[in-house]
Parts: structure tokens; C-alpha cells; sequence
């Protein structure tokens, strides 16, 4: 339990050059002639900047990017968070800013711990599919079990009472998690556990990427859902942890995925994304 919080907590890389949207504040990056656009949403107590090393990624392989902040994870004046409807309204803010951006171009997902969390509850709240595919890393939506001895606090959050975070400073981006956001968190595992949005995650390809030494997802949990769940369109891959000294169950970026771990993941993300034509 003693190493447990960073886990969860996130991880911010700063970025600069951002250029943020007016209704979703999200960063865009433009590239010519764009295949698709991919949404990238970050986890809990992420710096929205922590997913650019995967949206430079895309954007290689000639996909635009938009990096999606969710509220309360503002480096200045952070919104407050109360249930998971803010972190709903954020992504669903997203995509129509993509579409009015992007007309007529496929959109494309990667989707980072609690953002994976954020993405599944939210397609309970469309009518068709709004990704070609989605990459989801390290989902939140599977957490091994010791997790629900961090329920038991989740009561503190009337107090406004935070946690503190563990993790290295350059991969923080806050000192303190509220438990408001933890207890946010919960909701979404709990109806993604009891009333999954089954078509919809049926309709769309998924690659789910999991390292073998995640402190924080249960990958057995993880192969139950796809399993239960007949998701027979999404695929599950495994990759070593990394012997970087990081918490395994970061892997957003080379310093934390390794050279080899990091080389393997964009292969798999790009043959994956660019196999939509």
C-alpha cells in the first residue's frame, strides 16, 4: 500500500508552444495534409503536457493531435472536480472541437490511465462510434484489488482533505491529490464494472497495452472485462516493465518506458493507428 499513491497520481512533462482551444482548452498540434486526429487524455494528477512525447508520436506518422487537459489538472487556478460529469464534459468539449477543426477526418484515441477511464464511461453517452480506434494504456477501469482499501478514505473528500504524492518532482504535477479526485475515479471504475457501454466499446478496435509489472492494474481483472465483456475487436498486449527506476505503471515516454519498451510501444501504436488507412 506504501507505494500505491504515486501509482495512481500521474505523472507532468512540460511542454511549450501550446496553442489551446477555446471551448475544450485543448492543445493542438497540426501537421500537413493530417490522416486522422488523435485525442490524447492524460491520468490522474497529470499535467495535460505528460501525453506531448506520444502526441509528437502521432504526429510522425502524419496524424494531427490534441491533447485533452481535464479540470482539476490546470498548472494555475485548477478547476475543482466533484464527480466524473467534469472529466465527461471535458472529452465530449473535445471531440466537437476536433470535428470543427477537423471535418471530415477520422478521429483516433490514446487514452492513459484515468484518461482510459474517462473515455470508456464516456462512449456510455454517444449514439455512434466517435473514434476509428483507441489506444488504451495502463486502463483504470481494472485496478488490482488492494486499490478498495483507498475507498475507505474517500469520505474525506467533504473536507476537502488531499493526498499526498510520492512520485519523482519532474513527473508530479502537484504535490497533493484531492480525494475528491480519487473519489471521481471510483465512480467511473464502478459503472464501467457495472454497466459497461458493451456495443460501443464492441464497434470501435482497441489495442489495450499493459506492463507485465503494473503496480496498479490487475491484468487478470483486465482479460476478465475483455473476456466477459466478448470485446472480440480489442486486442491486449503485454510489455516487460522497464528497470528505469520509475513506477511500472508509467509508460508515456522513453525515460520511463526504456529505449527498447518505449521503441516497442509507438510500433505497436503506429502499426495499430495507421492500419485504419
Amino acid at each position: 500500500m506504501g507505494r500505491f499513491l504515486p501509482w495512481i497520481a500521474g505523472f507532468t512533462v512540460m511542454m511549450s508552444g501550446a496553442v489551446y482551444g477555446d471551448e475544450s482548452r485543448v492543445v493542438w498540434g497540426d501537421v500537413t495534409a493530417p490522416r486522422g486526429v488523435v485525442l490524447l487524455v492524460h491520468g490522474l494528477n497529470n499535467s495535460p503536457g505528460v501525453m506531448e512525447p506520444l502526441a509528437a508520436f502521432v504526429r510522425s506518422q502524419g496524424f494531427a493531435s490534441g491533447i485533452v487537459p481535464l479540470s482539476g489538472h490546470e498548472a494555475a487556478s485548477p478547476r475543482p472536480v466533484d464527480s466524473p460529469a467534469v472529466w465527461l464534459s471535458d472529452l465530449a468539449g473535445a471531440v466537437r472541437e476536433a470535428e470543427r477543426r477537423y471535418p471530415g477526418l477520422p478521429r483516433f484515441n490514446i487514452s492513459f490511465s484515468l484518461g482510459a477511464a474517462v473515455t470508456g464511461a464516456w462512449l456510455r453517452e454517444v449514439g455512434h462510434p466517435p473514434f476509428e480506434r483507441m489506444v488504451l494504456l495502463a486502463p483504470a477501469f481494472a485496478p488490482k484489488g488492494y486499490t478498495g482499501l483507498l475507498r475507505f478514505f474517500t469520505w474525506l473528500r467533504a473536507f476537502g482533505v488531499s493526498l499526498p504524492s510520492f512520485v519523482p518532482r519532474e513527473y508530479r504535477s502537484s504535490r497533493f491529490t484531492p480525494l475528491a479526485m480519487y473519489g471521481a475515479l471510483f465512480d467511473l471504475i464502478d459503472v464501467l464494472s457495472t454497466q459497461p457501454p458493451v456495443d460501443m466499446m464492441r464497434a470501435i478496435p482497441t489495442l489495450v497495452v499493459v506492463p507485465s509489472g503494473d503496480e496498479f492494474i490487475s491484468l487478470n481483472r483486465l482479460r476478465r472485462f475483455i473476456g466477459d465483456n466478448r470485446l472480440t475487436t480489442w486486442r491486449f498486449e503485454i510489455i516487460p516493465p522497464a528497470e528505469t527506476g520509475l513506477p511500472h505503471h508509467l509508460m508515456l515516454d522513453e525515460p520511463s518506458c526504456g529505449a527498447a519498451g518505449w521503441r516497442r510501444l509507438t510500433e505497436m501504436i503506429g502499426s495499430f493507428l495507421t492500419a485504419a488507412g
